[in-house]
């Protein structure tokens, strides 16, 4: 990944490596879900904000690669107006838009780290991905109406990118209203289903 960060050209043809990249982070945060949800109450609660907190850090890493590509994508679309002229220039762009990141990424991580207890960690975060995910689905829905990248299904992907942000705005409602073992299994199907329609986006071409 750091490769990829590194380079000078991003393209739409990235799309799928990063998708990739997705998948593979969500591994372990999936594992630390179902260590979570069986250790809350065997352990002392420090303990469990621990993991929970390891948990969502990796949530927010996860988002990374996408986000960074989005947001230097939205600015290369928002350069081709003649008002924000200034960011015909690449450094400008670049240096823009890792600020950006950086904001987003430093506001999700010191709310995590500061939580002092779970619900507040799991309301607050799942807020702050908002945006991430919003951009996120924005390059797809963009991707999709420009033909940019037949090879996968574009709109498809933008489908379950958006009910993957609709299930993270559920996680931070439901556990103040839902008994936790159904809230658990519910934001797990919920997450497994966006999972699986962005993987059938990756592997249909476009219509």
């Amino acid at each position: 990944m750091n490769s990829w960060l590194n380079q000078k050209h991003y393209y739409v043809s990235d799309l799928p490596f990063l998708i990739g990249l997705f998948f593979l982070i969500i591994i372990p945060s999936k594992l630390l879900d179902l260590l979570s949800t069986y250790i809350a109450l065997q352990v002392v609660y420090e303990v469990f904000l621990a993991i929970l907190k390891i948990r969502f850090i990796i949530a927010v890493i996860n988002t990374l690669p996408l986000l960074f590509f989005s947001i230097g994508f939205l600015l290369y679309y928002i350069s081709l107006t003649e008002k924000y002229g200034f960011l015909d220039d690449k450094n400008n762009r670049d240096k823009i838009q890792r600020i950006i990141v950086l904001m987003i990424i430093v506001a999700q991580l010191i709310a995590i780290l500061f939580a002092i207890h779970h619900s507040s960690i799991i309301t607050i975060t799942s807020f702050l991905v908002f945006p991430s995910l919003l951009m996120i689905t924005w390059i797809f829905v963009f991707s999709h109406k420009n033909r940019k990248y037949p090879k996968i299904d574009s709109l498809l992907v933008s489908i379950g990118f958006s009910l993957y942000l609709l299930t993270a705005l559920f996680r931070s409602i439901a556990h103040f209203i839902i008994e936790p073992i159904f809230y658990i299994s519910f934001s797990e199907i919920f997450e497994s289903i966006t999972i699986f329609i962005i993987f059938m986006g990756l592997i249909r071409k476009s219509n």
